[in-house]
């Protein structure tokens, strides 16, 4: 059989001929549309012209079609060989780990001021701008200023009011006879001036407000709601301070702590002025007396039951109910040994763990009692003697925080926050959208505290400890391994 062979050239040439006849066509095409030819008879020659190239064109393509090979067919399947033997197994091989699986995405961060689902905003009693709303000179309204007050101190020297500053406090709440109200202004500092004050000279913006009296409530008696006749004598002292649009203090005692939670009376009492606070040391006084000022009836409290940081918020949150929840509450810790009957001296941890628990019980401003009537080192002025120099340590690093957090403190909490695991007591302010939490232990069990945040965080940094707690699906972790500790959490998103 014989066989064509088909060159390259052979098929190029074919394929040339092909197209310069397309291209013909395609120019007598175009010549009739654009209408070249305008007559019957240049149309007709034009139509006889492009059949015979549309004749040529079939007739090339069919060349070129056969001169195209053909792909060659597939080769027969050779025979299949004997089978090999079956060589010895050997061990298969270790399988291929899986991959691991991509870590879950991390949720996403809890936008800049977005407040949480379940979140509610609730403002500090009073509302955050108090004492705006007086017309006479008062204490600063700027949200950096959180009320550290001393009680009955001095002011003779001016060193004596820059070593107050230095301490971290920042007004005097009743005046000893020889102070100056010119150094207390000149130092930056502020007053709260008894009637016994009154008479001082140079009275200025430096003094913020007045009181009535210290503990009016027990006077006369001791326990129980006030009488009638206390009832008109407080109205009476509140009538007897000037008018000049100072707001008007009182701290009172036994008497209101006393009374039943919502008792009339105790309400009504209170409720005569402007911020209130209320004594009771449970660190260094007789337990004798402390069951019915935490609400907790008549049976006497153990030591371990009193000895608490704890119960100086419940006192707080006390005051806060018998006022309406609608002024400044302070909180009053003491600095010494003020009892002259147990001569108990608080430690300075535990001065840390009651002033942090007056202002989870919500405090909006803090008292130290000055004054050690027993212990080790009997003086009127504790935190300046130097034997009491590591209680004044505590208090100069605990004013230090409060002034760093001020703007949280005075501003809104953060209802549904933050909630605590049992044996932990927290309270969150909302801070803008960077949230702060307070938490302290409650009672004298060692414990780990457990925390849930509502919303989406990252991290909380714990204040003054330089740590950093990761929170992982809404959750986080601390430890209390004392009655006294407190710790503080900034959340970070």
């Amino acid at each position: 059989m014989s066989v064509t062979v088909v060159t390259p050239s052979d098929l190029a040439a074919a394929k040339a001929a092909l197209q310069a006849n397309i291209d013909a066509a395609n120019k007598t095409i175009a010549a009739i549309q654009s209408a070249q030819a305008t007559d019957e008879t240049n149309i007709s020659s034009v139509l006889g012209q492009l059949k015979t190239l549309t004749g040529q064109i079939t007739a090339l393509q069919q060349q070129v079609a056969a001169l195209t090979p053909s792909p060659a067919p597939a080769p027969a399947p050779s025979p299949a060989p004997a089978p090999a033997p079956t060589p010895a197994p050997t061990p298969a091989p270790d399988p291929t780990p899986a991959p691991a699986p991509a870590p879950a995405p991390a949720p996403s961060p809890q936008p800049a001021g977005t407040l949480p689902a379940g979140v509610t905003l609730k403002d500090p009693d009073g509302g955050a701008n108090y004492w705006a709303k007086f017309t006479g000179p008062t204490f600063p309204t700027s949200p950096s200023f959180f009320p550290i007050g001393v009680w009955y101190e001095g002011t003779s020297t001016a060193d004596q009011v820059s070593f107050d500053s230095a301490t971290g406090l920042n007004t005097y709440m009743r005046l000893i006879t020889d102070s100056r109200l010119d150094l207390i202004k000149a130092g930056g500092m502020f007053a709260c001036l008894h009637p016994d004050d009154l008479s001082m000279p140079n009275r200025g913006t430096e003094t913020t407000s007045y009181m009535t009296e210290d503990e009016p409530d027990m006077i006369p008696g001791w326990w129980g709601a006030p009488t009638a006749q206390q009832m008109t004598d407080e109205q009476n002292r509140v009538a007897g301070l000037p008018k000049d649009g100072r707001p008007v203090y009182v701290n009172v005692g036994l008497g209101i702590l006393s009374c039943d939670d919502g008792d009339a009376d105790a309400q009504k009492y209170v409720r005569l002025h402007d911020f209130i606070s209320a004594d009771q040391y449970f660190y260094t006084e007789d337990t004798y007396e402390m069951c019915r000022t935490i609400g907790q009836g008549t049976n006497r409290l153990t030591d371990e039951q009193a000895r608490r940081g704890r119960n100086y918020g419940i006192v707080v949150e006390r005051m806060r109910a018998f006022a309406g929840y609608t002024k400044p509450v302070w909180g009053f810790v003491e600095a010494g040994a003020p009892s002259s009957t147990t001569a108990i001296e608080i430690t300075p941890a535990q001065v840390r763990a009651a002033i942090w628990h007056c202002i989870i019980g919500g405090a909006r401003g803090i008292l130290f009692f000055n004054h050690s009537f027993s212990g080790s080192f009997q003086t009127q002025h504790v935190l300046r003697d130097a034997h009491y120099a590591p209680i004044r340590a505590q208090v100069q690093a605990e004013t230090a925080i409060i002034r760093q957090i001020a703007p949280a403190l005075n501003g809104p909490d953060a209802v549904g926050l933050v909630t605590a695991s049992t044996g932990v007591k927290a309270a969150a302010k909302w801070n803008g959208g960077a949230p702060v939490v307070i938490a302290g232990n409650t009672d004298h069990t060692a414990r780990t505290g457990a925390f849930t945040l509502a919303g989406s965080w990252s991290s909380v940094t714990v204040v003054g400890e330089n740590r950093t707690i990761p929170v992982t699906g809404g959750t986080f972790t601390d430890s209390f391994p004392a009655e006294t500790t407190i710790h503080i959490y900034q959340v970070n998103p």
